[in-house]
Order: C-alpha cells, then sequence, then structure tokens
C-alpha cells in the first residue's frame, strides 16, 4: 500500500514497445519524406542555365524511385517561356512517354536543347572559364572548381574523376596556384575539393599577388614600347638628317659620317638583339630554367598516336599534359616563341579532337554529338595567336 497522503500511480502506457512495469519509451523523431512542390525548380528554356536546373533536378530524382516517377511528370509544371512552349508543342503521347519519370525526361531535353551547337558553345565556355570573371567577381576558389567540375561532367561524362579530369578541370586555374592544386597532390575530385577549401585563403591571396604583378607587367611593357616607338621615331628622323646633310654637303667631316654609320650599325645590332630565340617543343627538355619532364599520370582516351610534345609522355596528348597550363602560361607571356610546323601543331589539334570525339561518342550523351568546325578553328587560334604579354617570369612556378 502507498504512503497515505501521495496521488496513485499513472497508469501503464498502451505502447508494445513498452512492458508493463516499465517506464514510457519516447516517441522517435523521423525526417518528413515528402517535398514541397515550392521546392522544385522552374526553369524558362535558357540553353546556359540548363546544367544548373538538370543537377538540382538530378539530386531530387536519385531519392527513390517514386521521386524519380514524381519529377518527371511534376516537371514541366514549372517550365516558363520557351520551355513550356516546346513542351505544349509536343504531341500528347510524346508529353505522355516522356514525362512518365525524370530519366525519360531527361532524354526529350537532351535530344531538343543539348545538341551540337549547345555542346560547342559549352565547351567554348568551359576552354575560356576564369577565376572571378565577369558575373563571378565575389566566387571563392572552391566555387571556381565546383563550376568547373560541373561543366566537366556534362561535356566528359565519361571521365568522372581521375588525373585526366583533374588535370582538364585545372586548366584555366591561376597559374600560381599550380604547386597546391594538382593531379599529383589531389588525384580525385573530393581530395581537390577539400585541398582548396582547406587553403582557400593562401590561394585567394595569392590570386590577388599575381593579378597586381600581371597588370604591372602589362602597363611596363606598354609603356616600354611606346617609349621604342618614339625612339625609333626620332632616330629616323636623325639619320634621314645626317643623310641629307651628307648627300648635299660635299664638306662633311668624317667624324661625323662614322657618328652616322655607327648610330644606323647600332640600330641594326639592337633591333636583332629584340628578336626572341625561337624555339621548338619542349620534348621533356627545360626551358629558360623551367622543367617539363616526363609525367605519365594523366592517360588520354584514346591513348596518342606518339609521344606528347611536352613532357615526351606517350600516354597523353599534349593538350592532356600536367604541364600544358604552365607552358601555354610561359608561350602567352611571350618568355617561349616556338618555331614549329604549323602542319604538326595542327596534327596536334586534330589528335585532341579525336579523343574528345570518342569520349562524347561513348557517353550517356551521345545524342548530344561531338565538337565540330568550329572548335577546331578556336583550337587554332589559341595556338597561332598570342596577345600581350600578361605575366613575368618571376609569376611562373618552377618544378
Amino acid at each position: 500500500m502507498p504512503p497515505q497522503g501521495l496521488p496513485p500511480p499513472p497508469p501503464p502506457h498502451n505502447n508494445p514497445s513498452n512492458p508493463p512495469g516499465q517506464p514510457p519509451t519516447e516517441a522517435e523523431w523521423q525526417i518528413n519524406n515528402k517535398i514541397n512542390l515550392n521546392h522544385i525548380p522552374s526553369w524558362d528554356g535558357r540553353g546556359e542555365s540548363i546544367i544548373d536546373y538538370i543537377s538540382e533536378m538530378s539530386s531530387y530524382a536519385i531519392l527513390g524511385d517514386k521521386m524519380n516517377i514524381g519529377i518527371g511528370k511534376i516537371a514541366p509544371l514549372k517550365w516558363t517561356g520557351s520551355a513550356r512552349a516546346w513542351w505544349d508543342a509536343i504531341p500528347i503521347l510524346d508529353r505522355r512517354f516522356y514525362g512518365q519519370n525524370w530519366d525519360s525526361l531527361l532524354v526529350a531535353l537532351q535530344w531538343y536543347y543539348m545538341n551540337d551547337t549547345w555542346t560547342q558553345q559549352r565547351d567554348q565556355e568551359f576552354q575560356e572559364m576564369k577565376f572571378r570573371q565577369k558575373d563571378h567577381h565575389n566566387e571563392q576558389p572552391v566555387e571556381f572548381l565546383q563550376r568547373r567540375i560541373r561543366y566537366h561532367s556534362f561535356l566528359h561524362p565519361t571521365e568522372t574523376d581521375g588525373p585526366t579530369a583533374i588535370a582538364r578541370v585545372l586548366r584555366t586555374q591561376p597559374p600560381e596556384w599550380g604547386v597546391t592544386l594538382n593531379p599529383h597532390t589531389s588525384p580525385t575530385f573530393f581530395e581537390l575539393l577539400n585541398t582548396a577549401r582547406k587553403y582557400q585563403a593562401i590561394l585567394e591571396s595569392s590570386w590577388v599577388t599575381g593579378e597586381a604583378v600581371r597588370k604591372a607587367s602589362s602597363s611596363a611593357s606598354y609603356t616600354g614600347s611606346a617609349r621604342r616607338r618614339s625612339f625609333r621615331r626620332r632616330r629616323d628622323a636623325n639619320l634621314a638628317e645626317a643623310g641629307e646633310v651628307e648627300e648635299f654637303s660635299e664638306t662633311t667631316d668624317s667624324g661625323e659620317e662614322r657618328e652616322v654609320l655607327f648610330t644606323t650599325k647600332k640600330a641594326k645590332g639592337d633591333s636583332k638583339k629584340s628578336l626572341k630565340k625561337r624555339m621548338e617543343w619542349p620534348h621533356g627538355k627545360s626551358i629558360n630554367g623551367y622543367e617539363f619532364r616526363r609525367d605519365d599520370s594523366v592517360e588520354s582516351a584514346p591513348p596518342p598516336k606518339g609521344n606528347c610534345y611536352i613532357c615526351t609522355s606517350p600516354k597523353h596528348v599534349f593538350r592532356d599534359c600536367p604541364h600544358h597550363g604552365r607552358f601555354s602560361l610561359l608561350r602567352e607571356a611571350n618568355l617561349i616563341d616556338l618555331d614549329v610546323d604549323p602542319a604538326e601543331e595542327d596534327a596536334a589539334n586534330q589528335e585532341y579532337l579525336a579523343s574528345l570525339q570518342q569520349s562524347n561518342s561513348s557517353s550517356a550523351y551521345e545524342s548530344v554529338g561531338s565538337p565540330s568546325e568550329e572548335i577546331r578553328i578556336a583550337l587554332e587560334v589559341e595556338t597561332d595567336v598570342h596577345g600581350p604579354a600578361t605575366a613575368t617570369e618571376t609569376d611562373l612556378p618552377r618544378n
């Protein structure tokens, strides 16, 4: 009997998991596995935004079979603009077929939007992508890499990871990042993003310093060029005047003649000295103190017909070479002036295009197509045309 004056004990809970005589257990928390329709992204049919749209929709579709079906049926209801107009113009039977799940709807989007023209435009954007370019002024190093990886997953879907994919993603990174971010220290995307996150402050600081040096170098190059042009105009005027004096005066002092001849010869000598030494491909050798040793860490698909022109590796074409980014920077900075056969360089570009074509043709995006003549022309322009110096020798990382 309980002591008098105390309330009676509570009745036992009717809970199967709570045996009689045991303390009651609390109900377990669980996540609501329903997604609000407002969270499903909309899309207006713009080709430049389809990568972000598909990436976000796919993150929902992989949650399960029911979600995959639901996403495929509801996605067109969130479309606007040209996307909705295209969907409404499709016959009802086709809409039922492609709208039965997200996988089927993705095929329709690939056929209509991700065609050859779209692939060429996205590939050009990928090749020209720079850190903190227009519309990305405040991005962090990790965000830049994520942007590159997202494009790479669509343009090279068969190469989801590995040194070759890493090298391709890092091809347009700031040159001062090469020591920290490279296929050797980060052979997977997971490790690459972790490294970029860990050294984010250092990467950003080195980029700011590098940009300041490049701008100063460009300004100094322009000023020096202007001064040289001004000097040449004054020199030519002086030489012309001296020539007139020599022609119309028979009493010209021999010392003055020697001075004019000395000035002319010196000008010619300076002109010859200003010409840069033209070089052939590195072929694994050092150029101006920069080493291009053989590196087999990256493998091209398919394997190249010969060795890499930069490091002599038989496993990749020269555009997939780990040294390609630094080598291109040296050329653009006019620190290397190649003297190569145009046919040889064109053959190298054609081999690189062939590897892209095979990669695209064997992927899940087979309907998208492969790079065409426009990309070939772009590669030739990139190879043959080099602008003013954008970096100094001190900027470039050495092995």
